[in-house]
């Protein structure tokens, strides 16, 4: 256009310039927008997945107008967020091309005058119209592939703000295990969930290798925070006291060697849509299908692994090849055996089962604490005739802790008045 008149060539620069800067200014106009419509649309799905994991108990206690408002509150939201972004894309658009009319509209302004002076030629005007149709066509795809990114964008954010959250848990620890039991010491632990709210007090006892702690005490004594601690779920503070196995403390161990030398097993399995070897495994390629096969016999699971239609292959969980609570227990410390930690944590993982079922899985765990150092938290006496050491703990405080013989048979001992009772609660009231 230069070569036709400076005028015009100037008129289409400042053109260019001006849509290139207003799109650059505009780039993130809807993003914030698009970034609450995904938040509000992980709300509404999160909503979904608890409701239908929930769904037997919310139709057998009556609550499914409850699950369905709950359900179009969510959705209300999610879609007021999306048309509040949808409006706000559609706002960058009508500002571009209104921009871009008003733009386009001052390129042919110079014309009229030009022609009407005899210095170009209405030919001339038409190829200015051709090359602005050029020149707007890319610039009209910017604008689409803008709209798709802001999009991206807000998605973008969610991401980073996840990336950038800082985990509490530092990883600074150089030391490893030895092979072997653990030795395990609480020397005055404090801890809080929330500050200066105790959960556990000045907690102190130790538990030498290869010996059972049964850990005994009513609902929020703390007995689960004591295996979250051990894990590293959570840290204390330096001044709250410590945790040491085999005398270093937990924060000086890597948290990887940590985690692989223990093994936690709870009431609640969790089963992954998967085959039964990535079940059991937990999707270690690693682990020869051999070892897979003998574990799972050993444990009593050999004739329901051959039930299955395609042995390890069998994909379980919400298929049609649903495991029963105590097939799905066993799995669990099929997982355990798997792992060979140094020490085990376990959670009353029979409480739910029916007596042949518990009996093949109490089989399991005697095998299980072999030559290993184990803690089991109970809430039924009979569990407790298996461990070596007693711990008795209400509000993190420890009421009682000996060798679980000789609290047996001590009848001022307060584990001997809970045999007497059979009940934790009543006993620790």
């Amino acid at each position: 256009m230069f070569t036709k008149h400076w005028i015009l060539g100037l008129a289409f620069s400042v053109f260019t310039i001006l849509a290139i800067v207003i799109m650059y200014r505009m780039r993130n106009f809807s993003v914030k927008s698009w970034e609450k419509q995904r938040e509000t649309s992980a709300d509404l799905f999160g909503s979904i997945e608890e409701s239908l994991s929930a769904i037997e108990d919310i139709r057998a206690n009556g609550s499914v107008k409850n699950a369905m408002r709950k359900f179009f509150d969510y959705s209300r939201k999610n879609f007021k967020a999306f048309r509040r972004a949808l409006i706000r894309d559609q706002l960058f658009v009508m500002t571009i091309w209104g921009i871009i009319a008003i733009i386009n509209t001052l390129v042919f302004a110079p014309s009229i005058p030009l022609l009407n002076n005899g210095i170009i030629t209405l030919g001339t005007i038409f190829l200015v119209q051709v090359f602005a149709g050029i020149l707007l066509r890319p610039i009209f795809q910017i604008t689409r592939q803008m709209q798709n990114l802001q999009r991206a964008g807000a998605s973008i954010d969610r991401i980073n703000k996840l990336f950038d959250t800082k985990t509490k848990i530092l990883d600074k620890g150089l030391q490893k295990f030895s092979p072997g039991p653990l030795t395990l010491e609480f020397r005055d632990l404090s801890f809080a969930y929330i500050e200066e709210d105790y959960v556990l007090n000045k907690l102190s006892f130790k538990l030498n290798p290869g010996r059972i702690l049964g850990i005994v005490g009513q609902t929020g004594s703390g007995k689960t925070t004591i295996s979250r601690l051990l894990f590293r779920l959570y840290d204390t503070k330096s001044k709250d006291g410590f945790i040491k196995l085999n005398d270093i403390k937990i924060n000086e161990i890597s948290l990887e060697d940590l985690r692989d030398k223990i093994s936690y097993v709870t009431q609640n399995v969790e089963l992954f849509q998967a085959s039964i070897r990535d079940n059991v495994t937990l999707f270690d390629k690693r682990v020869k299908d051999q070892r897979i096969d003998l574990i799972l016999n050993d444990i009593g699971l050999g004739d329901w692994l051959n039930k299955m239609p395609e042995g390890l292959d069998t994909i379980i969980s919400s298929s049609e090849y649903g495991i029963s609570a105590g097939e799905a227990q066993l799995l669990a410390l099929a997982r355990v055996f798997i792992k060979s930690p140094n020490l085990v944590i376990l959670d009353e993982a029979s409480s739910r089962l029916d007596p042949v079922t518990e009996n093949l899985l109490e089989q399991a765990i005697d095998k299980l604490l072999v030559n290993r150092t184990g803690i089991i938290i109970a809430h039924r006496l009979a569990t407790l005739e298996k461990v070596d050491d007693i711990l008795i703990i209400d509000k993190g405080h420890i009421v009682e802790h000996g060798e679980r013989e000789e609290l047996a048979n001590n009848p001022n001992s307060q584990f001997y008045q809970l045999l007497q009772t059979g009940e934790i609660v009543e006993l620790l009231k």
